[in-house]
């Protein structure tokens, strides 16, 4: 087995990379879902417009951050598709897929929280 070819030294920049992004995303969904609680717990007469816009602009940049990753699945997909290696096909589709998913999720959050 060559394992220059499996360790070189893009594939590890993108581990690491791949990992930081997911300790990053675990720490804010978990910061993201304990809040939940604390803004529909709200006593009356408390004022939650600041937290709503603030949670609209962080809603807004998923959905940029989204509408890019689903860029990159189009053009995935058509490399793919040129190049007759239906994996890479098949990976564009799916990551389409899954932000389209997440895409709808992002509008669907705002009406989950009551304040």
């Amino acid at each position: 087995m060559n394992k220059k070819k499996t360790n070189t030294k893009t594939i590890r920049r993108t581990k690491k990379i791949g990992k930081i992004m997911t300790y990053i995303l675990i720490a804010v969904m978990t910061v993201f879902c304990t809040s939940f609680g604390y803004v529909s717990a709200a006593p009356a007469g408390v004022d939650t417009t600041m937290f709503t816009k603030l949670l609209d602009m962080v809603l807004w940049a998923a959905r940029a951050i989204l509408i890019v990753m689903v860029i990159a699945g189009i053009v995935k997909t058509a490399e793919g598709r040129v190049q007759e290696r239906p994996s890479e096909m098949y990976m564009g589709l799916i990551t389409m897929v899954v932000c389209g998913v997440m895409f709808a999720i992002t509008f669907a959050v705002p009406d989950l929280v009551n304040f």
